[in-house]
């Protein structure tokens, strides 16, 4: 099998086998991972980095991923074109192909997967309030968390979260929150990518939790 490092480019749109395409994340090939969130907290391949289609799809991988590195994509079927057009476009050069048959194809490989905590408003309250609290980081842009936030959360901005996980505390339970959800579970990805072992994402986002009526601290 060729290595991520010979300068492989072939077929973008190829599909991929699922010992393949193992092997070739195993070897180094980045994994981007598609589907919806929820889909992918629940399971996914240790290691692949999520950003979820969207209208933002295009602006978070050009922000995000290194256009010079070797990827292949897991997504729904039908979505795999979307996704690969879109890496082409922004040019990567190194586009794999995609898995066949979606994730369905390794859900049984349960040695190769990992899984995403997710927390709610309420949970979150409730851990904030306890005797070992977890430690929050806001991944909004700075002008957002300047505007409100939740407790004393540090602001980490995604923008720049890739090149600063080693910032994040090892040795404690992190939780990672954004506005909805979207911009927090691709942090967290990122940061399990990294090796950090206790990883939550708050499902909802600061919007949950400013519907929900829980405390605020006020700008400045």
């Amino acid at each position: 099998m060729t290595s991520p490092s010979s300068g492989q480019s072939g077929d973008p749109f190829r599909p991929i086998l699922a010992d393949e395409f193992l092997s070739q994340a195993q070897e180094g090939v980045d994994v981007l991972d598609v589907r919806g969130g929820p889909a992918y907290a629940l399971s996914h391949l240790r290691g692949s980095i999520f950003v979820g289609l969207s209208p933002m799809f295009p602006n978070w991988v050009q922000a995000l991923l290194d256009a010079s590195r070797p990827i292949q994509v897991i997504a729904d079927p039908g979505q795999e074109r979307s996704a690969l057009a879109c890496l082409v476009e922004l040019g990567h050069g190194e586009v794999r192909g995609y898995l066949e048959g979606g994730f369905d194809s390794i859900a049984d490989r349960t040695e190769y997967l990992a899984t995403t905590e997710r927390v709610d408003c309420d949970g979150l309250a409730g851990e904030l309030d306890s005797e070992d609290p977890p430690y929050l980081i806001d991944v909004r842009q700075p002008h957002e968390w300047q505007q409100g936030r939740i407790g004393n959360a540090p602001n980490l901005p995604l923008t720049e979260f890739a090149n600063r996980t080693s910032e994040v505390p090892g040795d404690r339970r992190v939780i990672l929150q954004c506005m909805g959800g979207y911009r927090s579970l691709i942090a967290a990805s990122f940061l399990e990518r990294a090796g950090h072992m206790s990883t939550i994402d708050m499902a909802g986002g600061f919007g949950a939790w400013a519907e929900a009526g829980l405390p605020v601290q006020p700008a400045g």
